[in-house]
């Protein structure tokens, strides 16, 4: 089975898996996410489909290094995607030993559970001119304008482009085989066009852009097919509701929120969506695919919000 094989058989896997949105099941992935938020969100679906329980796993050599264990020879490892590559594995905790006797595993396992629960807190200005920024080198046209309260923005595909400039680091090879960093400029041209509303504050700013992303990555925002700086999977041929889309961002949103522990309450936003309390079916693997895209274009913010992550 190829790479594209086997993710298509999980994505199946995980529609099944947590029963299409149902609350207890999301929120038992949401939790085991956080646990694993080191890894795509796809590996962290591929850990839960294998092994619900795990809290906390590394490759073999990882567990050697870094938290100086071993695996035990009769392990069975768990698989998850590789970058640029088929296949790797992985191992839980309880699939390794320490040389200290005296080590208890379940102690070893909490204090990852505790020092994972620390939350970042509201987002400021400045995650916010690094969301515009990163937004901006990757084709998507940043504004705000003055809408009503209940109006966060919306994300659209306009018929003319925008353009624009960007200044990037880049590592350039010489003429001596060297390498060096220099200031290139680079020509943007997207018809992506995303507005905020501007009454809003920073954090809540930064919750409509990632509400967006949502409904651009789960492919509700008609393909700029001149934009190859972002991929939009292709869903042709489905006719979403306004609730299964709204739904299916929102989604979106809340996992990213979950995944680097960002407060955002999601639920009422959700549950106005609800018809005798059950929300409408939504496909998580569209929601998986978007919350990667999202975090692959959102770089500055995520790579920010990593350093203040505890090590344990």
């Amino acid at each position: 089975m190829d790479k594209l094989e086997l993710k298509k058989s999980y994505y199946t896997l995980f529609d099944q898996l947590l029963k299409n949105n149902t609350y207890e099941s999301f929120v038992d992935f949401a939790f085991f996410m956080r646990m694993h938020r080191n890894l795509s969100v796809f590996n962290s679906c591929l850990i839960y489909a294998q092994r619900p329980g795990a809290v906390l796993t590394a490759t073999e050599s990882e567990w050697k290094t870094r938290y100086h264990r071993s695996v035990k020879p009769d392990a069975t490892p768990i698989v998850v995607m590789r970058t640029f590559g088929p296949v790797m594995f992985v191992y839980e905790a309880l699939d390794t030993y320490s040389d200290d006797e005296n080590e208890d595993i379940n102690k070893f396992i909490d204090m990852h559970v505790l020092c994972d629960a620390q939350s970042v807190g509201s987002l400021d200005d400045v995650d916010l001119g690094l969301v515009k920024r990163d937004l901006s080198e990757h084709g998507i046209y940043y504004s705000e304008g003055l809408f009503g309260g209940k109006n966060g923005g919306s994300i659209r595909r306009e018929d003319k482009p925008a353009t624009w400039k960007i200044i990037k680091r880049k590592r350039i090879k010489q003429k001596d085989d060297t390498y060096k960093y220099e200031d290139v400029t680079e020509t943007i041209r997207s018809r992506y066009f995303l507005t905020v509303n501007s009454s809003y504050e920073a954090h809540n700013k930064i919750m409509v852009v990632l509400h967006e992303l949502g409904h651009l990555f789960c492919s509700h925002v008609k393909v700029d097919e001149e934009n190859k700086l972002i991929k939009i999977r292709d869903r042709k041929g489905l006719r979403l509701t306004e609730a299964q889309e709204e739904c299916e961002a929102e989604t979106a949103c809340q996992l990213f929120c979950k995944k680097y522990d960002i407060p955002h309450d999601a639920d009422k936003y959700k549950n106005q969506y609800a018809k005798n309390g059950t929300l409408p079916y939504i496909s998580m693997r569209a929601v998986v695919d978007a919350v990667d895209k999202m975090t692959a274009i959102l770089p500055k913010l995520t790579n920010k919000l990593k350093k203040g992550w505890e090590k344990y």
